[in-house]
């Protein structure tokens, strides 16, 4: 018979990275963060109502960024029926800055997965 050395802290250590990756918020509202500050410096500004209307929020399982300004969906995706492009500002903040949004994911899973002791 086999003796594994460490599995009961391995078991441990598993069990603490599900929980973990049950409750990602902080990850999240990282990601949400960059993304809004790119999504500003992308918004077109005539007053700056539209640019200081955006927030972000996150949860265990989600983050999120929104523009309250009424107008902002109709700037971000355009108007077809009045010849208005849109301006993706939102969508173009999000991959300006991808790689550092998925850093923030890899590194909070690396640090969980290096927190695993055992076998």
């Amino acid at each position: 018979m086999t003796e594994v050395k460490g599995a009961a802290e391995l078991v441990g250590g598993l069990q603490h990275m599900a929980q973990s990756l049950q409750d990602m918020s902080t990850a999240h509202r990282a990601a949400s963060r960059l993304i809004l500050e790119a999504a500003r410096a992308r918004t077109p500004v005539a007053t700056g109502k539209l640019q200081a209307s955006g927030s972000y929020d996150a949860s265990r399982l989600a983050g999120s960024i929104s523009f309250s300004a009424p107008y902002a969906g109709p700037v971000h995706w355009g108007i077809p029926s009045k010849h208005r492009a849109p301006t993706l500002f939102i969508l173009k903040g999000a991959q300006a800055t991808e790689k550092q949004w998925v850093d923030v994911y890899q590194k909070t899973i690396d640090s969980d997965l290096n927190a695993i002791g055992g076998a």
